[in-house]
């Protein structure tokens, strides 16, 4: 298997920009470039098959483009940034927070490929921003 350098983390990041603004902006699908890339390895005809989808987490994009050592640091950065995330946001007794459960579901989005959890992070950033602003008018209590 060739390394991608990168390639899907580039789709992924430009498939967060509406295609008003950016027209000629790649195909995001990576569960389909994923079989394109390896099945012609032991059939060269499957390398124009679009029917076939294989899904990626994070982790295992980042190892495609740059190696184990990055989907490794990949994996322990995810677990780190959301660790301390949910310790700086939810505090001592995170069962009582108001942001608990878009933690809990947004967990899921680290099963997507890199461009879906650029998306899933980008929408749930409104939730955390609602959350915010009713915080801030209500005299700082939830």
């Amino acid at each position: 298997m060739r390394s991608w350098h990168g390639e899907t983390v580039a789709h992924g990041i430009l498939a967060t920009v509406p295609r008003a603004i950016l027209r000629d902006k790649p195909d995001s699908d990576v569960g389909n470039f994923f079989p394109r890339e390896i099945l012609p390895t032991w059939q060269p005809s499957m390398a124009e098959e679009y029917f076939n989808s294989i899904a990626l987490t994070v982790p295992v994009e980042f190892a495609a483009n740059y190696g184990w050592i990055g989907g490794l640091l990949a994996f322990a950065g995810l677990g780190a940034v959301w660790g301390a995330l949910s310790g700086i946001f939810l505090g001592p007794s995170p069962s009582r927070h108001p942001l608990s459960p878009y933690f809990v579901l947004f967990s899921i989005a680290l099963e997507m490929p890199f461009g879906a959890f650029l998306a899933a992070l980008r929408n749930a950033s409104f939730a955390v921003l609602a959350v915010g602003l009713v915080w801030l008018v209500r005299g700082r209590r939830l």
